[in-house]
């Protein structure tokens, strides 16, 4: 090991260290590794035989391509094992074959992971048993690297068995085979794809930017590695005395798929998921393409070579040499050089420090080791460190300190989120006017760090950011008031911006309720002799008082209200000749009681519905009802089927849709009335007008969080009232999509009343004592 060491010292440069770390991820990584090891194997077994380059090529095709689409994921490897099996039987491949192509993988696996990968551990860990405990954990790991044996075995054998299959077609029924062969295996990479974690934002909470930086600058403290359960479970002084000191997340924020350092902390960087930042997985030294905290404000980024790789060129990085120092050095050095920089770079005001020791000791000797566990506790110390050191410098005031993780870890790898461990890290905030020993509830992910450390720091989100800031955790910050500005601000400028297009995209409301509502009216409503007192809440262009005017109810008031001028001049236009009528923007200054209270399509769209029925029971009769339809049952979507089924739409282009131009016009709006808020996406626009919305949170996802359950509904806003109607339905089939498509639509509500029935939304008539 000395010889090895001495060498390193004379030949050491960090340009070679770039190049070996690309040159090992290139051999390590699932994406690059099968290709390599499948090729290879190949061509062992078929020498001096006889190859069809004209079959051999699109094969070869077909098995890189099915690959990439399943993303290497675990599922793939359950589907295509016995589709692997039949092809075998039906074109008649010789045992031997693939005994000789599963050794052979076996053989590369071991030996590109022992010469790439558990020889430089060795190294950086000073301890010559790490590759061969590697290989020995390797047997149980599960992950799209060569750290895994399963996974790596069998993409490189997967790809060796497509090529050598191709060899036995000699008639056409072989070829049949084949073919067969390759469109199920397509068709279970597609299946694969779907079933994969998908990467979601949390729910808009970005406030606007503070004139004035709550803190000078931010400590960003990542330990790389950090197993939310095993953190928890230590004692770690001086990370448990921050806690007390500051606020905290007691289930940890999720990390992103895939979960490895590379994505995840760009993640962190750009507060938003691989697809978009672009940096996939650690191979071929991705780095972030598009904008990042260190384009917006002046940043030192701290760690190993990594930390390089997915920097962007011209940002400012220190890099420390784990082959060089040792692992166990190399958090030390770039803590001195933290704190050298902390004192001299007043115009920084962002320092991003990884902590490599615990996930480079994870991957040697196990995430549940004692080894693993002893790394905690020495950053621990160095974390307890740096405080006491800010504090002795006058630098605590005027700093915010942010303690997290990138990725967790199960066994010696991360990546699929199969296991809790990998999926969830510690999050804590430390700093003065943070609340001290305050528990943040609220599901977080790793993206959010960004939007904090951005509202922290006074300056803008990046362009691509997206999710949440903590402000629950900061002292004169009511979350929850927030949010409530949030959603009036977003309901009011989106229907400005949508009104002449607003009954046009709510088909599903005219189409859908129109025959309950007459129904409604006509076996259970009344007018006295002087006629119904009638409020419209939510009123659109009035499609409740149409239903009462062609009802034939005698009507003495009846008054239209709606937060959106626009919307309400339309109401106007329509009803403004009928002296019953009235038109209000708010229910603050409302005069008199009312008969009935309509309540069409509005309570999913407040962030607190049960401030609105407070007020519809101040409003309401003794014996007044309150109708109201379109609102989300949340019940369905606990079914796996059905959420998957609701996935499957959203997918295809189902759900409410916004269209560029209004979201646009949504955004010229929001600037020229909140200067200081940040522009916004259609995504955001819906989880603010859609506040309940199961179907509508998401692009191309349905979140079962949100909705209501009916009876609790009721039970919470309009407890003792009486429940008259209460009834389950969709109006999924008049969705705009669908109303062009007739056969489409006969099909799925045929499709629906056989194998579902309950719908997504209830309506109801219910009736106060």
């Amino acid at each position: 090991m000395n010889f090895i060491l001495n060498i390193i010292k004379k030949i050491y440069c960090q340009k070679l260290e770039d190049f070996c770390v690309r040159l090992l991820y290139f051999f390590n990584t699932i994406d690059t590794y099968f290709i390599v090891s499948g090729f290879l194997t190949y061509l062992f077994l078929s020498y001096n035989r006889e190859v069809s380059p004209l079959i051999l090529f699109p094969v070869l095709i077909l098995a890189i391509t099915a690959a990439f689409i399943s993303d290497f994921y675990p599922w793939f490897v359950i589907f295509s094992l016995p589709l692997i099996v039949l092809n075998a039987i039906g074109i008649d491949m010789p045992l031997n074959d693939i005994y000789v192509l599963l050794v052979l993988n076996i053989i590369v696996f071991f030996t590109i992971q022992f010469g790439l990968m558990g020889l430089p551990d060795s190294i950086v860990a000073r301890d010559i048993k790490v590759a061969f405990i590697k290989m020995y954990n390797s047997l149980f790991t599960i992950a799209p690297t060569t750290v895994s044996f399963v996974m790596s075995v069998f993409f490189g054998f997967f790809l060796a068995f497509s090529l050598n299959s191709a060899n036995y077609c000699k008639d056409k029924s072989d070829y049949a085979v084949l073919a067969s062969f390759w469109i199920l295996i397509l068709v279970s990479a597609f299946i694969t794809r779907y079933l994969r974690p998908k990467n979601h934002f949390t729910k808009f909470h970005k406030p606007d930017i503070p004139e004035k930086p709550l803190f000078k600058r931010v400590l960003l403290l990542n330990i790389d590695g950090a197993r939310k359960d095993i953190f928890d479970k230590l004692v770690l002084p001086c990370v448990r005395k921050i806690m007390t000191e500051g606020s905290y997340h007691p289930k940890g924020l999720e990390t992103v798929y895939r979960a490895l350092t590379n994505p995840a902390f760009a993640s962190i960087y750009t507060g938003t998921i691989p697809e978009i930042h672009g940096v996939k997985d650690n191979n071929f030294g991705q780095s972030i393409r598009t904008e990042g905290l260190p384009d917006i404000v002046p940043t030192i980024s701290y760690g190993s070579m990594h930390v390089q790789h997915f920097n962007k060129k011209y940002w400012e990085t220190k890099i420390v040499s784990l082959p060089e120092h040792s692992v166990y050095k190399s958090d030390d050095i770039m803590v001195e050089w933290l704190k050298k920089d902390l004192l001299e770079r007043n115009e920084v005001r962002l320092f991003i420090a990884d902590f490599s020791e615990a996930d480079f000791i994870a991957h040697a000797y196990g995430s549940t080791s004692k080894s693993y566990k002893d790394a905690l506790e020495r950053i621990d110390g160095r974390i307890g460190g740096i405080i006491d050191w800010m504090r002795k410098e006058k630098l605590a005031d005027e700093t915010a300190v942010i303690i997290c993780s990138d990725h967790g870890i199960s066994a010696i790898d991360h990546s699929y989120l199969i296991a809790e461990s990998e999926k969830y890290v510690p999050f804590i905030m430390w700093g003065k006017g943070i609340k001290k020993g305050f528990e943040i509830t609220r599901p977080g992910k790793i993206m959010d760090i960004c939007c904090t450390i951005s509202y922290l720091l006074g300056m803008r989100y990046p362009l691509d950011c997206r999710g949440q800031v903590f402000t629950e955790a900061l002292e004169n910050h009511d979350r929850e008031m927030e949010t409530d500005n949030f959603v009036s601000r977003f309901n009011s400028l989106s229907y400005e911006a949508t009104a002449e297009d607003y009954a046009k995209e709510r088909v599903e409301i005219y189409h859908g309720d129109s025959a309950w509502w007459q129904d409604c009216l006509k076996k259970h409503v009344t007018a006295p002799d002087e006629g119904l007192t009638i409020l419209d809440i939510g009123c659109g262009r009035g499609f409740v008082a149409d239903i009462f005017l062609s009802s034939g109810l005698k009507i003495k008031r009846f008054v239209c209200m709606d937060i959106s001028n626009e919307i309400l001049d339309c109401c106007k236009k329509k009803f403004g000749t009928n002296e019953t009528f009235e038109f209000t923007d708010t229910l603050t200054n409302l005069n008199g009681k009312f008969d009935v209270i309509a309540v069409s399509s509005v309570f999913h769209h407040l962030h607190r519905p049960e401030k609105l029925a407070t007020r519809i029971d101040e409003l309401l009769n003794s014996n007044g009802f309150v109708i109201g339809s379109h609102e989300p049952d949340k019940t369905p979507f606990l079914k796996l089927l059905f959420r998957h089924a609701a996935t499957l739409y959203k997918m295809i282009g189902g759900g409410i849709s916004i269209n560029n131009s209004a979201v646009e016009e949504f955004n010229r709006l929001l600037k020229t009335k909140y200067p200081a808020a940040c522009p916004v996406c259609r995504e955001e626009i819906l989880q603010m007008v859609e506040y309940h919305s199961p179907v509508e949170q998401y692009d191309s996802y349905v979140d079962a969080e949100s909705g209501f359950i009916p009876h609790e509904f009721f039970r919470k806003v309009f407890s003792g009232y009486d429940i008259i109607l209460l009834e389950n339905y969709t109006t999924f089939f008049h969705r705009p999509l669908l109303e062009k498509h007739k056969i489409i639509q006969n099909v799925l509500k045929l499709g629906f009343k056989v194998f579902s029935g309950k719908g997504n939304l209830f309506r109801y008539l219910i009736r106060k004592h």
